[in-house]
């Protein structure tokens, strides 16, 4: 016999499972089963298919009109009894069973019947006589209202081996059938979803059952706990609010008392598990489910009875299992579910159009308790996003504050508003420092890799100093921070409207404020900077005490305009405006293709514009360029306090419109420069004023030159023009090995009254030979130099 799992008695409803082979075989094969009962009640609800024969019936349970089932069950029902299933045909007045089926053993049993409809005729004395077929289904739409359910149980019945007949004994019908019409209302979205389960759950009423409805018909018990309509075919399916709409489930008679909440739980092709059709019905009189009844409960399916929309397209948003990201709107999610104190992880499954988007705040950019401490992993995954706007108050960008890591997408024609705010496309500051009353500063860095801004409108209109905006970022502003494999490309603008004082602008980080280290990032980009201090081609201003180390990062061309009235004070350059920092170190970093003017600004520069402390540039040059400036311009520096070596200028033009330029350095002071050179196809056109030099405008404050060359035409009307110096006022400089490549001009163009020359020493001037052979004569080192041409390369 098979295994059922059933409830106590009073909650079993046994149906008959049709459609399937005879189980049981282990089992002795014994007499035939004959039940004999008298119908306690006849019902006549019949459908005659045949014209004007009232003899001939059909049941909507089977087109054949033969149809009944009947399961036997021991008295003491556990969770552990085993139900026999017999299929048979009926002969005469009697129920009679195949010979094939296995016989009951000795024991007390109860027998249960089931028919879903009276269409069955009193035959004789009042037997009921069916006939049991091995292969039974429904017929489309058989369960009609009008008609009743028949279903019967028997009392103890005893049944000995040897004695199969069951008879004197009356058949009732205890149960109901539950029809549930899974409608919608006028605006329910679910209409049309078909049906795959249906659970329902109540308050006060004990379930018996349901059916397990497939495309083909089986009916079968399941637990009272799990009410399914399940593996519907796709022509036969339940659909909610279609022609074939409703399930069944079969109750107790019970009386419902007014209150009392049925839940029903609906799962769909669309809608399952976690994110099933949950709708909840309050009886609001009482009611009763009848026996022998179709009882009928609709089911207005509402817009607010569906499953929320989910958030993402899966994932969990922890280390592992991130979050999925496929539409605008769950990229507008992500802002919401960012929390304090903890990282949350997404990734992009696909490109995303943010257009329409247009309120966009992104989440880390106000402080809790001071800080920003809202972390996040995002894995862009290669993918695009497009339209993205922003013009918040706080921070426009894609980020706001990035502390955690970002990495591997595209942000394509994105449009930053950014008022008087630091922002760039990517973020307004990545990482954030926070700094309590008391105890040591608590960084929050940020992490960037893989990241390409294009086609970028980057606009600021700062009305109060220091704000910086930049194409990737505006601010970088905690220890510990790293960018690589970075890019602004395409045709990015970006515009600071301000005239406000210290506002740094430029093409890839407007400011840095703390020891970061970037690293194969570049930037092409038009910049204007119509009043600000600190303007550049890559990064506006590293600030104070500030150990960065940037490398292999370049500028790869567009125009730099400042337009700040500020001849002594106002860095711009091709590759950084301002370093103030002691300590940053700058290595085979480059520019190719700025148009620098600034015909207002002093400290105007091919690579950097005012480098004011300890720094170190390895390795770094300056090609395609053009630079107009006030004073103090060079094609590769402007004022400069700094080391440099291996670093050139070739293919450049520098003119200044007043004082201090240089085919490399406008006005260095307290500078170490060695193994430089300025190329031939460079010209320096130098002011009114004084000090134009091919290769130092102004020389003062203890400066150390060596194995250096200039081949660059240069020009002036002013004091102290010179072939490699323009102009010097201070005694201690020491120039060493160095070649000017000039036949026109002296080494030196003036010397101050009273300054001594004497460390200028070892130097050559004029045009024999070859630079090269010049070179070798002074005792350049050949490991640094390639001597194999005119002019000397570094190697």
């Amino acid at each position: 016999m098979k295994k059922v799992l059933f409830m106590a008695f009073t909650a079993v409803l046994a149906l008959v499972a049709c459609n399937r082979e005879p189980v049981t075989p282990e089992l002795a094969r014994g007499v035939d089963v004959i039940i004999k009962g008298r119908v306690a009640e006849t019902k006549t609800h019949i459908v005659a298919t045949g014209s004007g024969d009232a003899t001939t019936y059909t049941s909507h349970w089977d087109a054949s009109g033969e149809s009944l089932g009947v399961l036997f069950y021991q008295s003491s029902i556990t969770a552990s009894d085993v139900p026999t299933e017999l299929p048979g045909e009926a002969s005469g007045d009697e129920m009679n069973f195949h010979g094939t089926i296995p016989s009951l053993a000795d024991g007390t049993y109860k027998v249960f019947l089931f028919s879903p409809y009276s269409a069955y005729d009193s035959m004789g004395d009042g037997y009921l006589v069916g006939t049991l077929k091995t292969n039974q289904s429904p017929i489309a739409g058989s369960f009609d209202p009008a008609c009743d359910i028949m279903g019967y149980s028997t009392d103890n019945v005893e049944i000995a081996a040897g004695s199969a007949v069951v008879e004197n004994v009356t058949l009732q019908r205890p149960f109901a059938i539950l029809r549930i019409n899974l409608n919608a209302d006028s605006n329910g979205q679910a209409a049309g979803q078909k049906v795959t389960s249906l659970k329902m759950e109540n308050s006060m009423m004990p379930l018996t059952g349901t059916f397990k409805i497939t495309s083909t018909g089986n009916a079968d018990i399941i637990s009272t706990e799990d009410y399914v309509a399940a593996s519907m075919a796709a022509s036969e399916g339940i659909t909610i609010g279609g022609t074939n709409n409703a399930v069944y489930v079969v109750v107790l008679p019970i009386s419902i008392p007014v209150g009392t909440e049925l839940t029903f739980t609906i799962e769909t092709e669309d809608y399952s598990g976690d994110d099933a059709i949950v709708r909840t019905v309050t009886a609001p009189s009482a009611m009763a489910f009848q026996a022998g009844k179709v009882n009928v409960i609709d089911l207005k399916i509402r817009d607010k009875d569906l499953p929320a929309p989910a958030r993402y397209a899966g994932g969990t948003g922890v280390e592992g299992d991130p979050w999925l990201i496929a539409t605008a709107q769950q990229m507008v999610y992500m802002n919401e579910d960012l929390v304090s104190g903890e990282t949350k992880y997404f990734k992009l499954i696909d490109d995303i159009d943010m257009t329409g988007i247009t309120n966009w705040q992104a989440a880390n950019a106000v402080a809790v308790d001071g800080k920003f401490d809202k972390g996040i992993y995002f894995d862009g995954n290669g993918h695009t996003i497009s339209g993205f706007t922003c013009s918040a108050n706080a921070y426009p960008s894609l980020f706001g504050v990035l502390y955690g890591t970002a990495k591997d997408f595209t942000v394509d024609s994105p449009t930053i508003n950014a008022g008087s705010n630091n922002a760039g496309v990517i973020a307004g500051y990545i990482g954030a420092t926070y700094k309590p009353t008391e105890g040591n500063p608590v960084p929050y860095p940020g992490h960037c890799s893989g990241i390409t801004v294009k086609n970028a409108t980057v606009t600021g209109a700062a009305t109060s100093k220091s704000r910086n905006t930049g194409g990737f970022a505006g601010v970088v502003d905690a220890e510990g921070t790293t960018i690589s494999d970075c890019h602004v490309t395409g045709t990015t603008t970006i515009k600071q409207t301000s005239t406000q004082n210290q506002c740094s602008t430029a093409g890839f980080i407007g400011n840095v404020n703390v020891a970061i280290t970037i690293t194969g990032c570049t930037a092409k980009a038009d910049i204007t900077n119509e009043g600000s201090y600190y303007t550049g081609g890559f990064i506006g201003q590293i600030g104070s005490a500030v150990a960065a180390t940037i490398s292999s990062c370049a500028y790869l061309g567009g125009s730099i305009s400042a337009g700040r009235n500020a001849a002594t004070n106002s860095p711009v350059a091709g590759f950084i405006g301002r370093v103030v920092s002691a300590g940053a170190h700058f290595t085979n970093c480059y520019v190719d293709g700025a148009a620098i003017s600034a015909v207002n600004s002093g400290r105007v520069a091919g690579f950097v514009g005012d480098s004011n402390t300890t720094n170190v540039y390895t390795s770094c040059y300056v090609k395609n360029s053009s630079i107009k400036g006030s004073q103090h311009s060079g094609g590769f520096a402007g004022v400069f306090y700094c080391s440099a070596s291996k670093c050139h200028v070739e293919s450049t033009t520098i003119t200044a419109g007043n004082a201090n330029t240089g085919g490399f350095v406008g006005y260095p002071q307290n500078a170490t420069i060695t193994n430089c050179y300025v190329a031939d196809d460079v010209t320096v056109s130098g002011g009114s004023y004084n000090a134009a030099g091919g290769f130092i405008g102004l020389c003062k404050d203890k400066n150390t030159v060596s194995a250096c060359y200039e081949a660059a035409g240069v020009s002036g009307t002013g004091t102290g023009v010179g072939a490699f110096i323009g102009y010097i006022d201070v005694a201690t400089t020491s120039i060493t090995k160095c070649v000017a490549w000039d036949s026109a001009l002296s080494f030196i163009g003036a010397v101050k009254d009273g300054v001594s020359v004497d460390t200028i020493t070892n130097n050559y001037t004029g045009t024999s030979g070859t630079i090269s052979s010049q070179a070798q004569t002074l005792g350049w080192d050949n490991s640094v130099w390639d001597f194999s041409g005119s002019m000397p390369t570094l190697k």
